[in-house]
């Protein structure tokens, strides 16, 4: 059983081994570190993170705080087993302004205005304008519904198996009644309409285009640019029968709204464009570059 008694610290003496009563007096007594409870002495330098490194106290230049700017550095991989969330999920620059939002995926420059939205797949220019659209391998650019398609067979491929694949110069139009998807139709001077065109009437002179969708009322018209038609009627854009590379195709002879690529003999001829892209995966479909010729002829 321990034994219990009171030790004066007025005087200088000193005092070793175990200790297990009270300290009376007005003295100060030191107690040497050896018989002190914690402490230690810290490892590495001024500002270092202290970590267990084999049972002592570790520090490391590559790991640091800096309690006056507040700042965490690590100098080396950071390893982190689930995602890391702040939040809104933004970057931001040292303004501070977001500079990315991976939850919209939006890149932004210095003002915070919008550089890139991948969501939305649009290039904007420096005043937040809408440079291009990126969208199914087609650059889109402008407000005019005007595109150019890359040369890439991928971009070609998907755009030609596409019932609803064109572009260039389009508008939306008022249609006739009897206008249906994929028409060869020109506008009428009378109403302003547009009317599935008659090779065989002079309707075949005025201004063509191409039905591309519409509601029964309203459609989509292509007036210039780059369209799917297909050579066995397989409703996959229009319809041109035996075309191939490079072949004319013209308002096809005694028909309705249809095209061809063997001239008329007979009445109106007119050259619409050419066939220049052979889907690779559904050989009967085509890209077909439409530009109308304005000059006719009358047999």
């Amino acid at each position: 059983m321990a034994e219990y008694f009171p030790i004066d610290v007025n005087g200088t003496g000193n005092y070793y081994g175990n200790f297990y009563g009270a300290l009376y007096g007005t003295a100060s007594y030191a107690i040497s570190a050896a018989y002190a409870p914690g402490g230690g002495t810290p490892g590495g330098s001024n500002t270092n993170i202290q970590f267990n490194q084999l049972g002592s106290f570790g520090g490391d230049s590559n790991f640091k705080y800096a309690s006056a700017s507040a700042l965490v550095t690590i100098n080396g991989d950071l390893s982190v087993t689930n995602k890391i969330d702040t939040v809104n999920r933004y970057l931001y620059d040292s303004t501070p302004i977001p500079s990315i939002d991976w939850e919209n995926r939006t890149l932004y420059d210095t003002t915070s205005n919008m550089s890139i939205d991948w969501k939305s797949r649009i290039l904007y220019s420096l005043n937040s304008y809408n440079a291009f659209t990126f969208d199914n391998e087609i650059y889109t650019y402008s407000n005019f519904y005007h595109a150019s398609i890359k040369a890439q067979d991928i971009a070609q491929q998907s755009f030609s198996l596409d019932s609803s694949s064109f572009a260039g110069d389009i508008i939306y139009g008022d249609i006739h009644s009897s206008v249906t998807a994929s028409n060869l139709v020109y506008l009428e001077s009378g109403d302003g309409k547009w009317y599935p065109v008659n090779q065989t009437t002079t309707s075949s002179t005025k201004m063509l285009g191409i039905c591309l969708e519409t509601d029964g009322k309203e459609a989509i018209i292509l007036l210039e640019g780059h369209v799917t038609v297909n050579g066995n009627n397989s409703g996959v854009g229009p319809y041109v029968p035996d075309v191939d590379h490079g072949l004319p195709i013209y308002m096809k002879s005694g028909s309705l709204a249809s095209m061809s690529t063997i001239a008329p003999t007979s009445n109106y001829i007119r050259l619409l464009g050419h066939a220049y892209y052979n889907n690779t995966i559904s050989s009967s479909q085509w890209i077909m570059k439409f530009k109308p010729d304005n000059t006719w002829t009358k047999i």
